[in-house]
């Protein structure tokens, strides 16, 4: 969802400071002086950030390429679970331009985990960022499901 906020600014010139007026105010105020700035409106965007929810349905499309396979190591005996934080920047056409780790936290071969992780996600598509940022941060977690 895109957020706008809209900023007022109205600059006067020559207003008096505190003193109170001597008579009533005039029905429409009179025309600003040449020399008087003034800007009506400023659009600024809150909030361009890819959504949550296109993150949460990448995750659910790509999934056989999230290195979920890893999570077992030698049978059940020893597991490779955590979180992997990844930078993962779009192009407009739906594909992974390039990917970098930003944090790693896994129990057993986080070497393995990250190179897995490092060659799959570019394979993930997600939807086209339009006029979001082309920037966002993947998060990963291999978890034991049994």
């Amino acid at each position: 969802m895109r957020r706008c906020i809209a900023i007022v600014v109205a600059l006067c010139a020559g207003c008096d400071s505190g003193r109170a007026p001597q008579s009533p105010p005039p029905a429409a105020p009179p025309p600003a002086p040449a020399d008087a700035t003034a800007v009506d409106a400023v659009i600024v965007d809150a909030d361009l950030s890819y959504p949550k929810e296109w993150i949460d349905a990448a995750h659910a499309e790509n999934e056989r390429h999230a290195c979920q396979q890893l999570i077992y190591k030698d049978g059940c005996r020893a597991l490779r679970t955590g979180t992997v934080e990844l930078d993962v920047t779009l192009d407009d056409q739906r594909k992974v331009a390039s990917v970098r780790t930003r944090a790693i936290k896994i129990s057993n071969d986080e070497t393995l985990v990250e190179k897995c992780l490092l060659r799959e996600v570019p394979k993930w598509r997600f939807h086209a960022p339009e006029s979001h940022a082309h920037e966002l941060v993947l998060t990963v977690i291999l978890a034991d499901m049994c």
